[in-house]
């Protein structure tokens, strides 16, 4: 019994106890105040101002993107999905002096291209 569990034990260790499964999607402004400190994910347009870095534009909103070096003016318009936690400025202190109260920001994001739709 003892040599089974160790095997077991093992086995969860190698490979991870982990579940692979995607972060919510965020797909309006509506769901943005409830999942504020989740990490979620975004599928949008990715946006680049030299004044404030890399956002990503939703439907009906944009959220900043950090860090900030995510991705630069080539990506500007380009389809992305974006995953980080989404931060607001009532929960937490800006990285930015530039964020506005009550702004939402994506915090130690990471994103993939995604393949741009044909009309």
């Amino acid at each position: 019994m003892p040599r089974l569990f160790t095997a077991v034990l093992s086995l969860l260790l190698l490979t991870g106890c982990s579940s692979h499964e995607k972060a919510p999607q965020l797909r309006s402004a509506a769901q943005l105040r409830s999942n504020v400190g989740q990490s979620i994910r975004v599928v949008g347009t990715a946006r680049y101002l030299k004044a404030s870095g890399p956002s990503v534009a939703g439907t009906d909103f944009e959220i900043r993107v950090y860090p900030t070096n995510a991705w630069g003016p080539e990506l500007d318009g380009k389809p992305v999905e974006v995953t980080g936690r989404l931060n607001d400025t009532h929960s937490i202190t800006p990285p930015d002096p530039s964020i506005n109260p009550g702004e939402y920001w994506l915090s130690n994001a990471t994103w993939t291209p995604q393949l741009e739709s044909k009309p």
